[in-house]
């Protein structure tokens, strides 16, 4: 990269890091393909990948590196998209099940301004589960099984 910086006008190496990325992707290089997309401050172009990705790392164990995908997207970024929330509840939802659980409740309010059911009902069967692996209040359920109504 350091060559590329020296040798690529600045106004180009996005572009190019763009075009790298996609190829890091198509030959399986997903840690790679983040990376440069990273270095060119391309943040939808992370969403896409991440929403592309999650279920297959999620389904590896794979949290974790998910997690950190994530928190690469800036808040204003984040907020607006119901599939990065609803998967860093996933990301969550094995260690911080209460965390988890205002991640699904965001998602699951995203997901029904936009009309999207598939978000909607993932969003929440999620919250519903959140109480069964926490397991402690099952009182605020009544309010989640009245939606579901």
């Amino acid at each position: 990269m350091t060559k590329a910086k020296s040798f690529f006008r600045p106004d180009e190496l996005p572009e190019l890091q763009r075009n790298a990325s996609a190829l890091m992707e198509e030959s399986g290089l997903i840690e790679d393909a983040v990376s440069l997309l990273q270095d060119a401050g391309d943040f939808e172009g992370i969403v896409r990948l991440i929403t592309n990705q999650a279920q297959m790392l999620v389904v590896q164990g794979r949290n974790k590196t998910l997690e950190g995908w994530i928190r690469l997207i800036p808040d204003t970024i984040f907020r607006n998209k119901p599939w990065l929330i609803y998967w860093m509840g996933i990301c969550k939802l094995p260690f911080v099940p209460a965390e988890s659980r205002r991640c699904f409740e965001d998602a699951f309010h995203l997901f029904r301004t936009r009309g999207d059911w598939v978000g909607i009902l993932l969003s929440w069967s999620s919250v519903v589960e959140t109480f069964v692996n926490e397991f402690e209040h099952l009182l605020p359920l009544d309010k989640w099984i009245s939606v579901y109504e």
